[in-house]
């Protein structure tokens, strides 16, 4: 089972000092982690880069391409906590507060922000340049943020 979710999917888990206890024939050897069939950690978010663009890809969202790469650079390349157990994928935060948004999984996380460039056409925002709206709307406080989503290499996460 466990062989078949790791050929099939991209799993990540945050270790925060912990060790993992998976399960497996007994191996003489010392070792420092036993292998269980099942994870130890449950809530942590489980998917594919893939699944996560063409989602992105069939939900409309406009620029997947950039939108892909904001996921991957708001989440530390998929490996925040923000993002594995709160699925946040695009670094956004609750409504008048100064906190990141928790989302029931990543797709909610992606129509969220479907609904966050609908609402920014609405106010008059063109996103037919995505580099170039995001500077104008003020995405992100970092000055060289366009710079690192264009650094950004697809390729290693997905074919497309």
């Amino acid at each position: 089972m466990l062989s078949r979710l790791l050929h099939r999917r991209w799993v990540i888990l945050i270790l925060l000092g912990f060790s993992i206890v998976v399960h497996a024939p007994t191996i003489e050897a010392p070792l420092r982690f036993r292998y269980v069939q099942e994870p130890v950690y449950e809530g942590l978010t489980v998917f594919t880069p893939a699944e996560i663009f063409n989602y992105l890809v069939s939900s409309g969202i406009k620029a997947p391409q950039i939108v892909f790469r904001q996921a991957v650079l708001e989440t530390g390349h998929f490996l925040s906590e923000k993002f594995m157990v709160h699925n946040n994928l695009f670094g956004m935060k609750v409504a008048g507060k100064d906190e990141f948004a928790k989302f029931k999984d990543w797709k909610q996380a992606v129509d969220n922000y479907l609904l966050w460039q609908k609402t920014q056409e609405r106010r008059g925002y063109d996103l037919t340049n995505y580099y170039t709206f995001l500077r104008e709307v003020g995405y992100a406080e970092d000055s060289i943020y366009i710079e690192k989503l264009r650094n950004i290499n697809l390729s290693r996460y997905i074919d497309y």
